[in-house]
Parts: structure tokens; C-alpha cells; sequence
């Protein structure tokens, strides 16, 4: 078993501000800690305020008395993480740890005030950033919601029994070859790299796959926007073209209506010109055809009335035949009657087809 002789390493402004508190805290700890190994061997943890008389050489007492200790038992606050010396004192006993005694369960820090809120790598929150980070490689105790309690409660002894159990245990461990341990860490810290390949390795894979499933839904929803896009932009161009062909359709029967109430056959070719291939555009051929034997009707009469009028008037002339007012009234009522006799027939020639 090693020696029960420990080192208290803290911040002299916390057992200040404190009243004590850690001061007393050190000593239930080791008189828990003696109760534990019996009274064959004297535990003595060290502080430096109840160790070193007034006087001596500060810095040589303190570096004497960790390389005298067994064990460290460091006071974790703000205040201790700011401390250049109270780094050093963890520096050190590590270094001891490592070298000399070749153990790695030596070191119990303890959790007083909160420090999960401090940036390592910030000079005002953590003097030495690496002290910091090997403190977080090992296991805590956690005081931080018992500081305030009566350090003779119940909850209080409770921890400390804890504590006392994981450092007497640790003494008790028997001393190691040190070249079976080297070789037996080469072989952890090998085996441990292995696994730390692997695990990065699975989650790169996990990445990865995660971040093919997460484009392949992007790439997905983009094609289902522009399909739903493209669907919506159809049905609006088709919308319009509908109500574009309503629309002409309405103008055209209007303009239909308008020409289909006229006689005049421009306005009817003007709407054949504008609507060639429209509803109305049978209707209207049809009624040009109406209007052009109309006009044929209207005209032949006064034509056939002319011209017979002209020949009678001829033969008088040439003959020397003198036309009376009452012979006169007799041509005109013929010339009359051939052109009526001629629209007739054109009419009921027209009705037959």
C-alpha cells in the first residue's frame, strides 16, 4: 500500500471568501480517510497554510511536499484555474504521477464552484489550458450543491465517505511492473486508436449517408415544385386560351349580328375578312349570295324596261312612225310588264335551286 500522504491543492482566496470552508473540508476528508486505513499508518494531506511555519522558503516547501505526496486532491474553482501556481502544483504532481510512481489514479479532483462555463483557451478564465484539459480527463467529485450545507450533515459525510473509499482504494492497488504497464498501455492506447478510427470512420459513413439522404429529398422536392409549377403554369395558359377563344366568339357573334342586320355587303366581307373560319362564316356567305340576287333582281327590271323603251324608240325614229301620248303609255306599260315577267322568272328560277 502506498503512504496516505496527499497533497490539498486550492485557492487560498476561496478558503478566504469561504470562511474556512475548505480548510475544514481537508480535515474531514483525512480524518475519514484515517478512520478507513486504521491507525498503522498516519494520513497527512497537506496545506500549505497549516504545513509551513512562518519564515520558511515558500516555493521550496511546496515543491518538497508534492514530491513527498502520494495522492492529489485539487479544489476545483475559478479561482484555482487562474492561479498560476496552483497550475503549477497540478503540473508537478502529474509529472510525479507519470514518472515515478507510473500510475494514472492518483488525482481527485474535487468539483466546488461551477466552472463549466470556462474557455480553456481564454487567459482570464484558465492560466494553463492543458492543466485544464488533463483535470477534465479525470473523474470529479461533485460538492458544488453541498458548499453551503453543515459539514456535518448527513449528504456531506456521505460524499466524503465516497471520496475517501476511491482514494484508500487506490492506495491499496499493489505497485505495478513498470514495464508490464508500459507495454500493456502501448497495447490500450493502440487498441484505443483502433476504435477511434473505427468510430470516426462509421460516423463519416453516418455523415455521409446522411447527407446523400438529405439532398436526395432536396433534389426531390425541387422536382416535385417544378412539376407542381409547371402543371400550375399549364393550367393558366390553357385558362387563358380558353377564355381568349371565348372572348373571340363573343366579339364574332356581336359582329355577326351587326352584319347579319345590313345590307351592305362590305360589312358582311369585312366580317368574312376578320372571321374566315368562324361559326357565322357559312351564314354569312350565304347571305352575300342573298344579297347579290337581290341586287340582280333589282336592277334587271329597270334595264329590260330601258332597253325596250330605247328600241321602240328606234323604230319610230327610223320608220318615221309618229308616237302618240296614248301609244307612248302602251310601250312603257309592255317594257313594264317584260321586266316584271323576267323578275319573276329570275325569282322562282332562284327558289327552285
Amino acid at each position: 500500500m502506498l503512504s496516505p500522504i496527499g497533497f490539498w491543492s486550492y485557492s487560498n482566496t476561496d478558503d478566504d471568501h469561504s470562511r474556512g470552508r475548505l480548510s475544514q473540508l481537508r480535515a474531514l476528508v483525512a480524518s475519514e480517510l484515517q478512520q478507513k486505513i486504521g491507525r498503522k499508518l498516519k494520513v497527512n494531506i497537506f496545506q500549505d497554510v497549516a504545513a509551513i511555519p512562518p519564515g520558511a522558503e515558500w516555493e521550496k516547501q511546496i515543491r518538497d511536499a508534492i514530491d513527498g505526496s502520494f495522492f492529489l486532491i485539487p479544489i476545483i474553482t475559478p479561482a484555482l484555474l487562474q492561479s498560476e501556481w496552483c497550475c503549477q502544483e497540478i503540473a508537478l504532481f502529474r509529472q510525479r504521477e507519470a514518472t515515478t510512481l507510473r500510475r494514472t489514479d492518483l488525482i481527485f479532483p474535487i468539483h466546488y464552484l461551477n466552472v463549466d462555463d470556462r474557455d480553456s483557451s481564454r487567459p482570464e478564465d484558465c492560466h494553463d489550458a492543458e492543466v485544464f484539459r488533463f483535470l477534465r480527463s479525470r473523474q470529479w467529485t461533485d460538492f458544488r450543491a453541498l458548499r453551503h450545507k453543515n459539514p456535518e450533515s448527513e449528504d456531506v459525510a456521505r460524499r466524503i465517505d465516497s471520496l475517501a473509499d476511491a482514494i484508500c482504494a487506490a492506495l491499496r492497488r499493489a505497485e505495478r511492473d513498470p514495464y508490464a504497464e508500459e507495454a500493456r498501455e502501448k497495447v490500450t492506447a493502440k487498441a484505443q486508436d483502433r476504435v477511434r478510427a473505427d468510430n470516426d470512420r462509421r460516423v463519416r459513413e453516418t455523415e455521409v449517408k446522411a447527407e446523400t439522404v438529405q439532398k436526395g429529398s432536396e433534389a426531390e422536392a425541387i422536382r416535385a415544385e417544378e412539376a407542381k409549377n409547371s402543371a400550375a403554369d399549364t393550367l393558366a395558359r390553357e385558362e387563358a386560351r380558353a377564355e381568349a377563344m371565348v372572348e373571340r366568339a363573343r366579339e364574332g357573334t356581336e359582329a355577326w349580328g351587326a352584319a347579319a342586320a345590313s345590307t351592305d355587303k362590305r360589312l358582311i366581307e369585312a366580317f368574312l375578312k376578320d372571321w374566315p373560319r368562324g361559326q357565322h362564316s357559312a351564314a354569312a356567305k350565304a347571305r352575300l349570295q342573298e344579297l347579290a340576287k337581290h341586287g340582280v333582281s333589282a336592277v334587271t327590271p329597270i334595264l329590260v324596261g330601258g332597253i325596250s323603251f330605247l328600241v321602240f324608240a328606234m323604230i319610230s325614229d327610223s320608220t318615221s312612225i309618229k308616237i302618240s301620248g296614248p301609244q307612248m303609255t302602251i310601250i312603257v306599260s309592255v317594257s313594264v310588264a317584260i321586266a316584271g315577267f323576267m323578275v319573276w322568272a329570275i325569282r322562282y328560277r332562284g327558289s327552285r335551286r
